[in-house]
């Protein structure tokens, strides 16, 4: 009973933080106007453009939890199977709640065969092991650009506690018990996860550095994008970070901009990642229509033979 209370109190206040956020970003965004449009007008645009497909390319990393973590028929589940079902979804990650990209693939993999258990376990690393390193390599990226302060550290720490814990705990939950998360396929998801982080870390400070701002180094700008990207991640209320993300992005890289200016620019990230997205899930449309016409034949000749005499 108290756990439907609070999913309730959770869903209105995710509800009204959302659109509060969305209100805010858009009036900064448009306090700063003159602003941003001369700071868009002396963006370097190919820089901008050649991002594109490394942020879609990473794409290709997150299905390897599932075909990592699932089994189907006894046999790890294809990686072509979880890239085919994790791009088909995309557009769910847009829609109100922030988890419905999670609930639809969860719902396909059962669809399939997988069983519950085993998508718990995927759920649940597919969120914990990219907060807590995240987490980690932010607050370790901070430290050593800004130099250590007591809230990284603490930061720090409680990363490296998070990676640490679900080998030890998973494996002696009964209902998991059988599920064996090894510390071997365990470091490989950690693996994946670093590359993706390194990956997307880069391609923001790039992003950064596409736009005339003051200088900040590489490292400071990776380390701002992994904190913050953790703290959208555990406020709970705000579905995708939204406002807190940006939120932080601009406090930890404040200077001599001004504050909206950096705040808009965040939001812009957002936008960047969706045009990343809709080209990722364009080319899956493309393929879709091209596997179709191949497989029309195939089908003809089938009914062909169907009816044809013996």
């Amino acid at each position: 009973m108290y756990a439907d209370a609070a999913r309730r109190w959770l869903a209105r206040l995710q509800a009204v933080a959302t659109p509060l956020a969305l209100v805010f970003l858009v009036a900064v965004t448009w306090s700063a106007r003159d602003t941003l449009a001369q700071t868009w007008r002396q963006s370097n645009l190919y820089v901008l453009l050649g991002l594109l497909p490394l942020w879609a390319a990473l794409h290709l990393l997150t299905p390897v939890y599932a075909h990592l973590l699932l089994r189907l028929d006894g046999l790890p589940l294809p990686y072509a199977t979880a890239l085919r079902i994790h791009v088909a979804r995309l557009p769910a990650r847009y829609l109100p709640g922030g988890l419905w990209h999670t609930v639809t693939k969860a719902a396909d993999f059962s669809v399939l065969g997988v069983a519950k258990e085993n998508l718990t376990l995927l759920v649940f690393l597919e969120n914990h092991i990219p907060f807590a390193l995240a987490l980690t390599l932010g607050s370790a990226a901070l430290q050593i650009s800004n130099g250590a302060t007591a809230p990284l550290a603490t930061g720090l720490a409680l990363g490296l506690l998070l990676l640490a814990l679900p080998p030890l705990a998973l494996n002696r939950l009964a209902p998991l018990a059988h599920l064996r998360l090894g510390w071997r396929r365990y470091t490989a998801l950690l693996v994946v996860s670093s590359v993706f982080w390194c990956v997307a870390a880069g391609t923001f400070a790039s992003y950064w550095h596409a736009f005339e701002l003051p200088a900040h180094a590489p490292l400071q700008i990776a380390g701002s994008y992994l904190v913050s990207w953790a703290l959208g991640f555990a406020a709970v209320v705000a579905p995708q970070g939204i406002g807190v993300f940006e939120t932080s992005i601009a406090l930890l890289l404040n200077g001599s901009t001004p504050l909206a200016r950096l705040l808009a620019m965040a939001a812009g990230f957002r936008v960047f990642c969706l045009v990343a997205d809709l080209l990722v899930y364009a080319l899956y449309l493309v393929w879709r229509c091209f596997d179709a016409v191949r497989l029309r034949p195939a089908q003809n000749d089938g009914e062909d033979s169907r009816r044809s005499p013996p």
